[in-house]
């Protein structure tokens, strides 16, 4: 997203309508949606009018759930995404790149993958277990990552 839409969004959630022609009536995506939560009290409003209908994604819905925002009860499906499997890879399933990257899209599927694995584990330390507070001694949990076996098999 637009960094300037992003913000007008945070500032004043009721704008996600500016964005909106009035005659569109089909799918909108928001990606993201935990970055500007107060969105979902926009959506709410748009899918109750019956007008819309949204595909939100992100990847921390416990820290929505932590802020107490609107979490669209009763008016949301939850569909969670999986790994890729060996069928649906196909001519591209190669047994020792999978043992050995795993099976996120672009582990398996990109150009530099022990890049993309390591930027994985990062973003994962800094943004699920840092800011969530899911432990309390962040360089011991730091150094697990660290270990022979795990990074021989991960990098």
């Amino acid at each position: 997203m637009d960094a300037q839409i992003r913000n007008q969004l945070t500032a004043e959630p009721g704008r996600l309508k500016k964005y909106i022609p009035d005659s569109y009536h089909g799918w909108i995506i928001l990606d993201e949606i935990q970055l500007i939560p107060d969105l979902l009290n926009e959506v709410h409003r748009q899918i109750f009018a019956g007008k819309n209908k949204f595909i939100l994604t992100g990847s921390s819905a416990r820290s929505l759930r932590r802020k107490g925002v609107n979490l669209l009860g009763g008016r949301a499906l939850t569909r969670t995404f999986h790994p890729l499997t060996a069928v649906e890879l196909g001519e591209k399933f190669d047994i020792v790149k999978s043992l050995h990257y795993g099976h996120l899209p672009l582990a398996i599927l990109g150009e530099e993958p022990t890049a993309y694995l390591q930027s994985f584990v990062m973003n994962y330390l800094t943004n699920e277990v840092k800011q969530e507070g899911l432990t309390r001694n962040m360089g011991h949990f730091q150094d697990f990552w660290k270990w022979p076996v795990f990074h021989r098999v991960m990098f």
